[in-house]
């Protein structure tokens, strides 16, 4: 049980998506959207707005675990003070810094008590003989990270670069016995989306995401989340490097002939002078 992330309505969100009835999914859009103004109108309110009836509303905030919305709106108003807080720790005006870092540890933090799932994961990467990875627009840098590293800790690993819309033939050689791992960050690539649902056909996918109610988790076989709050409108990729870094290690851990590969690369790096001998 993961008890800090879980307490989190975004995660509770997320953990239901897939059951949820096209109302509902309104409602869980316009609070993730807008968290402190939804969760701020009474249920009567919000069904008007939304063109639903109250009934609906509290039924959605039953199905998340609560007895009623009232107590959803309570959980939204302690997420949103913490979150204030963090900010808020900041000693004086100007500390940018010090907020911005005290953010941080609040998005690292919410990667706690997910190390079954990062084993779970691990596994599936390692033992694979071909492995897809997945990432567009700004979770294409975090994609990119994990294939750098995981290229040096075991064979056969693939980035699908682009729109595969434009370029499908990438996919001739998907096949079973492969693994995917796929990052996707909000908003949620539409060509991800697709990809993902290809790929799930034929093979178990490792998903990367945040902590909002992706479209993805339907078709992931593991997910791992971390968080992405920020100090200002940049959302975090901290914690997101952070994740693909730990998963690159626990794949590392679980591959035979990990060190010898990379022992292989570290002899081409010096017969090719990639780095310089300086110091």
């Amino acid at each position: 049980m993961r008890g800090q992330v879980r307490a989190h309505v975004s995660e509770l969100i997320a953990e239901h998506a897939a059951s949820f009835t096209p109302s509902e999914r309104q409602i869980a859009n316009r609070l993730l959207g807008d968290p402190v103004a939804t969760g701020f109108a009474s249920a009567t309110d919000l069904a008007q707005q939304l063109g639903i009836s109250a009934s609906t509303v509290v039924r959605f905030a039953q199905s998340l675990g609560f007895r009623g919305w009232l107590e959803l709106q309570a959980a939204i108003k302690h997420e949103s003070t913490e979150r204030q807080r963090l900010v808020d720790m900041a000693p004086v005006e100007g500390r940018f810094l010090t907020a911005f870092i005290n953010t941080e540890v609040y998005n690292l933090n919410y990667m706690l008590g997910q190390d079954e799932e990062l084993e779970a994961a691990a596994g599936l990467l390692a033992g694979c003989s071909t492995l897809w990875l997945v990432g567009n627009r700004a979770s294409l840098f975090v994609a990119s990270v994990a294939n750098h590293f995981l290229n040096m800790t075991r064979p056969g690993v693939r980035l699908l670069a682009g729109d595969v819309h434009v370029t499908p033939d990438q996919l001739l050689d998907v096949g079973p016995g492969q693994a995917a791992l796929v990052v996707c960050i909000s908003r949620y690539s539409q060509a991800t989306l697709d990809l993902t649902r290809y790929l799930a056909e034929t093979m178990p996918v490792v998903l990367l995401t945040d902590e909002f109610a992706s479209p993805l988790l339907p078709h992931a076989t593991v997910c791992l989340r971390f968080a992405t709050a920020g100090v200002s409108s940049w959302k975090s990729s901290t914690a997101a490097f952070s994740m693909t870094q730990a998963l690159v290690m626990a794949v590392a851990r679980k591959t035979p002939g990990a060190r010898e590969r990379l022992n292989q690369a570290e002899e081409l790096w010096r017969e090719f002078g990639t780095y310089s001998e300086e110091q």
